[in-house]
């Protein structure tokens, strides 16, 4: 059924009218702000297009185009689209299995829709067969197939609306008002359809037999079935509120309301809206495309003004387009560096403005993390921490801001370890934040804003104030153990003890309410399922570490390898009960990770030994 589709859409691109001018001058700033329903809540079409464009070719941008700009040229202008190289193919035996060119970094559609119609009879099994069981080609291949998909959805999303190559029969033209394209060929359906029955019955179906008149009926009445095929079911481009009380909460697709009859007035008057701003686009008009991106935007709003906020949207274009991210990362390096330099420097003292350059840094660093989750906030409109790789950033903006509050005096291994650590897990965190877009609508059971506020923001906080306090206890064990830094050692311990005091008030005070919301939400305080026994290991290893140290059962070096372990305990307990896949908290789970996750906790534990070691030969040293 699929492949019957692409096909269908080939044809129906093959009778579109021929490409649009070169789009060079066209101003994209208001058409990537106009809304879209997609994945559940509305966003901007920047944001849809980074999604869809990421996901088939692996880039925010190919050739001289960014997302935005593709796919206008993708819904307005499909046959120079097909053209475009956008998918990513990677597997080298899944490109010689294709017969394709070698050396590419990217294929067009064009290219690709030959190759997977040669192997259609082979791929069609795969689809049933279970993903564990599939080779690491067959993967490549189905996600070919499920790329190539949605591309063939967002070719024909507009085709209802764009100008046909077709000649009509003089006797239709005079039901033609518009532009010929398939809303104006639906008025004569009908009618041709009724000619095109009384052809057939006088001549039979063999073309040779029909007059010039006669064909061009039969391949007119052929092009409007072809179109119908190609839209039926088309519903991915959701721009037009549907006004039916019912449906409120609901958008419908250009091709949704053309063929489903979805409409009204008012939508009627924003299809046309789409339908010239689709002209405009194709005639490389600047300053019509201009005026008509703000009207659409203006009327959306207008009919939809409880859903369609124009200043979070454009927000969220910002967020997006600023990549504020790896500007926060830069910078937190920058002030370790500095930081890690003026520690080490055993000249004379800097002066103090110089001294301040590593703080100054990792506060400007702290403040663009801060924009950047408020920006977050305020788009989703809920608390920072939903999903495990927010979860991930807000451990990053806590770690980074503890490093910089316990380093305003002056640099110290708190600034350093902080702003390298905090760097670390927010260059990691793209890979938890997959190829869909990291801006989720949460599950029903999540959706919860106050316990969003308490439980989980204090789980998560927990977690950074671990990191943190096992960060300074590597630290602690390679000076008392490799540099005989007795006040230094001791300056850390005391430092890496406060925070495992605090982590543990956090984590159990997180704990505790994480059970009073899965009795509201489950009806049990407690299920022991994987992630509250992971979010009850953390509490159980730091209360076994604290009553070994007052018990003195733990010796310096002991306790504060026992710290330095919070690095594995914690990863175990965030990531690794998300490989289970089991209990209710079934929103976290993750794949893939165990390999990363194993050689991770094996380092951590090869290095915590070494350091241990020499800690402990330090401390029995006259």
């Amino acid at each position: 059924m699929r492949h019957l589709l692409t096909l269908i859409s080939v044809l129906c691109l093959l009778i579109i009218t021929h490409p649009a001018q070169a789009q060079n001058h066209l101003d994209m700033g208001i058409f990537e702000v106009l809304p879209i329903q997609h994945e559940g809540r509305i966003k901007p079409l920047s944001g849809f297009a980074r999604t869809s464009l990421h996901q088939i070719s692996g880039k925010n941008r190919i050739e001289n185009m960014n997302a935005g700009q593709w796919l206008a040229a993708t819904i307005f202008d499909p046959q120079t689209a097909a053209d475009m190289p956008v998918f990513n193919v990677t597997d080298k035996a899944l490109i010689q299995k294709l017969e394709l060119k070698t050396g590419q970094k990217l294929y067009s559609y064009n290219e690709l829709q030959p190759a997977l119609q040669k192997i259609r009879a082979e791929a069609m099994p795969l689809f049933s067969k279970d993903e564990k069981q599939l080779t690491g080609q067959e993967k490549a291949l189905l996600r070919l197939y499920e790329n190539t998909a949605l591309i063939t959805a967002l070719l024909r999303s507009f085709t209802a609306l764009l100008p046909l190559d077709i000649i009509l029969p003089a006797a239709y033209q005079k039901s033609i008002t518009g532009p010929l394209n398939f809303t104006e060929l639906l008025k004569i359906e009908k009618q041709l359809e009724t000619d095109l029955a009384q052809i057939i019955a006088d001549k039979g179906r063999d073309p040779a037999k029909y007059s010039a008149e006669e064909l061009a009926i039969a391949k007119t009445s052929f092009h409007l079935n072809t179109l119908r095929a190609g839209g039926d079911g088309n519903d991915l481009l959701r721009i037009i509120p549907v006004q039916w009380e019912s449906s409120k909460e609901n958008w419908a697709s250009p091709w949704t309301i053309v063929l489903q009859g979805q409409g009204s007035p008012a939508t009627g008057f924003l299809l046309s809206q789409w339908s010239d701003l689709a002209d405009a686009y194709r005639q490389n008009d600047k300053e019509r495309w201009a005026a008509i991106t703000v009207d659409i935007l203006t009327e959306t709003q207008a009919q939809s003004p409880e859903q369609v906020n124009t200043t979070r949207l454009k927000i969220e274009r910002a967020y997006r387009a600023l990549h504020l991210y790896g500007w926060v990362i830069t910078l937190y390096l920058l002030g370790a560096v500095f930081a890690a330099f003026i520690v080490m420097r055993s000249a004379a003292p800097l002066p103090p403005a110089v001294q301040f350059i590593p703080f100054i840094l990792t506060l400007a660093g702290l403040a663009l993390h801060a924009i950047a989750i408020a920006a977050r906030i305020y788009i989703l409109a809920r608390p920072p921490v939903g999903t495990l790789y927010e979860s991930i950033l807000f451990v990053a903006l806590i770690i980074a801001g503890l490093g910089a509050a316990m380093s305003r005096a002056r640099p110290g291994p708190a600034l350093i370890i902080a702003g390298l650590t905090a760097s670390a897990i927010l260059f990691c965190a793209p890979v938890f934040g997959g190829e869909k877009d990291n801006l989720e609508v949460l599950s029903a059971v999540l959706n919860t804003n106050f316990w969003l506020t308490t439980h989980v923001l204090c789980i998560t906080a927990g977690y950074g104030v671990c990191i943190l306090a096992a960060g300074l206890a590597h630290t602690a064990l390679y000076v008392h153990g490799f540099k005989n830094n007795v006040a230094l050692w001791e300056k850390l311990q005391k430092t890496a003890y406060r925070l495992s005091i605090a982590a543990l008030l956090l984590t159990a005070i997180g704990t505790t309410l994480g059970g009073i919301w899965a009795d509201q939400s489950w009806g049990r305080f407690w299920g022991w399922d994987p992630k509250e026994n992971g979010a009850l290991l953390i509490v159980l290893w730091l209360i076994w570490a604290q009553h070994g140290r007052i018990a003195k059962k733990l010796n310096p070096p002991s306790f504060m390898a026992m710290i330095a372990a919070l690095n594995i305990i914690v990863a175990l307990s965030w990531f690794g009960v998300n490989l289970l896949n089991v209990g209710l908290h079934s929103y976290g789970f993750t794949s893939g990770l165990l390999s990363g996750l194993i050689i991770f906790c094996c380092a951590e534990t090869i290095l915590t030994t070494i350091l241990y070691t020499a800690a402990k030969k330090a401390e029995k040293a006259p």
